[in-house]
């Protein structure tokens, strides 16, 4: 965790934004594959809901559809979400790129989360036309923990249906159940927890909240598998597996 949290001391000290967040999911096969059960799913929901943090009324519903575009590597995410208040259509384009990314398992068991550091740079003019290799609806409810006025931590709690097309999608969502995932995102609004706290506290405050999304004891010890970095040049990528 310490290598993935330099990557991002180094980033935000050239300016560059970017995306922390821990995913829940399992360990398999080599793999990280993301995804709770539904018992384990809405036993979080309604601890997040009973605790002090600042939740969604309801579920918010939006499609993503993912394809290959020039732009930025060649790999695009278009987001479309209805906005209720307004009665109008959303659209968000952009181009995601993973800088670096480990995971950390459970010692008894495969469930695991992932830690990833990314970038998200808006795609400004997105093709007229394209050919999604894969579509995504989601429910999503938030849950915010704020302080002095600053979002500083969010919680995202998502049944999602995936396909290769729109109406693959829609079948699904219709004829099968969810799947549903788990994370929590570092938004630090301002800036303010990363200029008060050190990145050892970071660090501690990241893995304990591994503990509590996996449902164990603060300070258990997770093991670091299938550690993940990006060069920034070149695009490349190197893979190594470590433990603790």
């Amino acid at each position: 965790m310490e290598e993935c949290l330099k990557c991002v001391e180094r980033d935000s000290a050239e300016g560059v934004p970017g995306e922390l967040e821990l995913r829940v999911g399992r360990w398999d096969g080599g793999r990280f594959v993301p995804g709770v059960s539904r018992e384990v799913f809405e036993q979080l929901e309604r601890d997040l809901t009973e605790s002090h943090l600042e939740g969604d009324c309801g579920w918010k519903e939006f499609v993503d559809y993912h394809y290959h575009t020039t732009a930025h590597g060649g790999r695009a995410r278009s987001r479309i979400e209805f906005d209720s208040d307004r009665m109008e259509l959303r659209k968000q384009h952009v181009c995601k790129e993973q800088r670096h990314s480990l995971v950390l398992q459970r010692l008894d068991n495969s469930e695991a989360c992932r830690l990833a550091w990314s970038y998200e740079i808006p795609l400004v003019t997105p093709p007229a036309e394209c050919m999604p290799t894969h579509v995504r609806i989601q429910q999503r409810r938030r849950f915010v923990d704020r302080r002095e006025g600053k979002v500083v931590w969010m919680y995202e709690l998502s049944k999602v249906w995936s396909a290769n097309t729109r109406s693959g999608v829609e079948y699904m969502q219709h004829n099968s159940d969810p799947a549903f995932e788990v994370e929590c995102e570092f938004v630090d609004e301002g800036g303010a927890y990363r200029g008060a706290h050190s990145f050892s506290h970071l660090q501690r405050s990241l893995q304990a909240k591994a503990n509590m999304l996996l449902g164990d004891e603060p300070g258990t010890d997770l093991e670091v598998m299938g550690v993940r970095v990006a060069e920034r040049k070149g695009g490349e990528r190197r893979t190594k597996r470590c433990r603790r």
